[in-house]
């Protein structure tokens, strides 16, 4: 599946990054952590609000990053993968 999307119009520097975490579920070796994106997200939330803009992609994936963040806070932001998994209670 990495291999098709990463071929096509859904790519992006992004999935080239933690798209391989993903497909080995291994999030240690982190490009950028989940407590650092969750001091990112605070910003963006702040920013958004003062500007009276809606986000409703962001605001719906909060909670999702607030789970992650909570039992792996130091590995990469891909280990949002494993979370939505456990959410699903689906294993690869």
């Amino acid at each position: 599946m990495l291999k098709l999307v990463s071929e096509g119009a859904g790519s992006s520097r992004v999935l080239q990054l933690r798209g391989p975490m993903m497909v080995k579920g291994n999030y240690r070796k982190a490009t950028m952590t989940l407590a650092t994106w969750q001091k990112d997200m605070a910003i963006i939330a702040e920013f958004a609000k003062r500007a009276g803009v809606e986000t409703p992609l962001f605001s719906a994936t909060a909670p999702i990053y607030r789970d992650a963040v909570k039992t792996r806070s130091q590995e990469d932001t891909a280990a949002v993968c494993a979370v939505l998994e456990k959410m699903a209670h689906y294993r690869r």
